[in-house]
């Protein structure tokens, strides 16, 4: 049984009861497990490090779903991956409604260049 076997499970059990200290313990070990997933799935370090932050106010959320008979690692990964995709695709989809105008930069720098002179 490795470290982790069962201790995590057991620190969101006593979370779910109350124990302040033992959800804490479980956030801050499982960060660099949600930080992986994060940055296997998103390129950009802060995209994914939001989509962390996202899925850590998920688990935060959804906390009192968790059942304590049932490993942890599963949900927490789910979750996590669930969140990367959402901002994915958020992304993607203002990605397509916007125009980057760093090209334009000339243009619109020189007074009068959008004037026809």
């Amino acid at each position: 049984m490795t470290r982790t076997e069962g201790e995590w499970e057991a620190w969101m059990a006593a979370a779910q009861a109350g124990d302040a200290r033992a959800y804490d313990r479980l956030l801050r070990a499982a960060l660099p497990l949600l930080r992986a997933i994060a940055r296997r799935r998103i390129q950009n370090a802060a995209e994914a490090e939001d989509a962390v932050q996202d899925a850590l106010l998920t688990i935060h959320t959804l906390r009192h779903t968790y059942e304590p008979e049932r490993p942890i690692r599963p949900w927490l990964v789910a979750i996590c991956e669930r969140r990367a995709i959402d901002r994915l695709r958020r992304h993607g989809r203002r990605g397509g409604r916007e125009t980057p105008i760093d090209d334009f930069r000339e243009t619109l720098a020189s007074p009068g260049a959008n004037q026809g002179r």
